[in-house]
Order: structure tokens, then C-alpha cells, then sequence
């Protein structure tokens, strides 16, 4: 039976957002370009990155999935009229889950290349990130697909929260790798 209510997230990279954006539009209604709060090399040609873009599509504008207030999380944000956010509602600047990063100063959640200080998958996701956007637009037992796994990540966080998933990826390195986090995930939710 085919999904009429369901969501689609894509992260990608500044320069490729007003592309994606018009080729999204043709298969789904646009929701969101949330700011994902990160770091980035200096560089001396241009601003400094600090963010990678994540759109959000629906399938149907009238009926999906939003699980309003599944995260309470408390904004600093400072409200006209000395007023308190009490709406516990999230904004679309996600600055609150660090950016994984290798080398020496390498992220507890960075899964490195044997023997090396290199990221063994350069996208990789923090798993609280693809659990942010599974838990607002899906329900337990939803079905999640990614159709590009790299690492495993939005199928760890699937599992984590009590989705079905189904991921795709073509190298076969990041299929193992994917094959051993999924194992590992199943033996720490088991303990």
C-alpha cells in the first residue's frame, strides 16, 4: 500500500539547495529548510560555512505526520514584550546537536578508519540528528527508507525509536559497516 502521508528530508550542501528544491517540488509540497547548526575548515575564498541545509517535503500538504512537542526542548530565543517561550515548539535552526568531527579533536559518535584519525564515512550523521526528524514525522512502527544509508545512521536511529527501515547503498564497504552498527545497536538495546 503506498505511503500518502509521508515525509522526505534531504541534507545536502548550500550550492546545491535552489536545485534541489526545484526538483523536489514536483513530487512533493515543501515544508522546511531547517539550518543545521555546524562547523566547517576556514576557508579564504568566502564566508565560512556554519550549517548544512535540510529540506523538508510532504507528500500530501493535507494529510502528514507532525508530532508537535515530541521534544521538550527550551528556547533561548528572546520574545517580544519580556514574553516566555512556553509553547515548547521547535525553530528551524538546529544548533543543539554537534557536527561530527575526526582527527584529534574526533566526536565520542565518529566512526573512524582503523588505525587512522579519519572518518571511515565523510557524511556521517550524529544519530540524535536522524532521530530528530524521525520522531516528529513518523509514528512507531512507520516505515523509514533511506535510499542513500552511507553509514547506517537513519537506521540505527529507526531501530532506536521502533521504526521499520529500510536502507540502500551501493559501496559495499558502507554496507558492512552498516551490517556491524546494526548488530552492535541490537546487542546494546538487548542489555
Amino acid at each position: 500500500m503506498p505511503c500518502s502521508n509521508g515525509s522526505f528530508f534531504l541534507m545536502t550542501i548550500q550550492e546545491h539547495v535552489g536545485d534541489m528544491m526545484m526538483s523536489l517540488r514536483l513530487c512533493g509540497k515543501f515544508k522546511n529548510l531547517i539550518v543545521w547548526h555546524n562547523s566547517s575548515m576556514p576557508v579564504k575564498n568566502r564566508f565560512c560555512i556554519g550549517y548544512q541545509p535540510i529540506l523538508w517535503y510532504v507528500k500530501n500538504p493535507d494529510d502528514y505526520i507532525f508530532n508537535y512537542g515530541v521534544e521538550q526542548r527550551v528556547s533561548n530565543a528572546v520574545l517580544p514584550w519580556s514574553r516566555k517561550n512556553t509553547a515548547n515548539s521547535i525553530k528551524d535552526i538546529w544548533d543543539d546537536i554537534p557536527f561530527i568531527s575526526a582527527g584529534c579533536m574526533a566526536s565520542k559518535e565518529a566512526i573512524l578508519e582503523p588505525g587512522t584519525k579519519k572518518k571511515l564515512h565523510s557524511a556521517q550523521m550524529p544519530v540524535r540528528l536522524a532521530e530528530r526528524m524521525i520522531k516528529y514525522c513518523s509514528n512507531e512502527n512507520d516505515l523509514i527508507v533511506d535510499p542513500f544509508a552511507g553509514s547506517g545512521t537513519s537506521l540505527v536511529a529507526a531501530r532506536n525509536l521502533n521504526r521499520r527501515a529500510i536502507g540502500i547503498e551501493s559501496n559495499e564497504k558502507y554496507c558492512e559497516l552498516i551490517v556491524s552498527r546494526l548488530k552492535n545497536s541490537e546487542k546494546n538495546s538487548v542489555s
